[in-house]
């Protein structure tokens, strides 16, 4: 044998290992969400109903999702509702409208308090006590002083 029909062969094989053992890349569900503009919970939605049927564990307990499927079904996921609908009621059910300002008033976006009521471990009624709280003293915070006390 030559050495060209050796560096052939070895081409051969290199191009059948290449494209029979291509390694499918996986992508962590937050960075899904930080790259293509979705939601955790339309990725969730997504898993659940099927359109992400390649999806695996990572060791630090997120899911890690191929990349290829989703950006293949990309427009489909991103057709789901932001928030899931447990959550949009759970969400409605906590919020009141401010006697002050007149505007409605719901837990803050990551927070534990909206956290801790999506997991239970909050009533709505506190989940809206928290949030008039936290509402009011951003009220005060904002609020003109008096120019002695500058």
């Amino acid at each position: 044998m030559n050495l060209d029909e050796q560096l052939n062969r070895l081409r051969s094989i290199y191009e059948s290992e290449s494209t029979l053992g291509r390694e499918k890349r996986y992508i962590r569900k937050r960075g899904a969400v930080r790259k293509y503009g979705l939601t955790p919970d339309q990725v969730e939605e997504a898993i659940k109903r099927g359109l992400i049927t390649d999806c695996k564990l990572g060791d630090d307990g997120e899911p890690r999702i191929n990349e290829e499927e989703l950006v293949a079904r990309l427009e489909e996921i991103k057709r789901l509702p932001h928030l899931s609908e447990e959550k949009h009621r759970l969400l409605e059910a906590a919020s009141a409208t401010c006697p002050l300002c007149g505007r409605t008033i719901r837990p803050r976006k990551r927070t534990l308090t909206r956290r801790a009521l999506y997991e239970g471990r909050v009533t709505v009624e506190e989940a809206r006590i928290v949030a008039v709280v936290t509402h009011a003293r951003a009220l005060r915070s904002r609020a003109p002083r008096p120019e002695c006390a500058r």
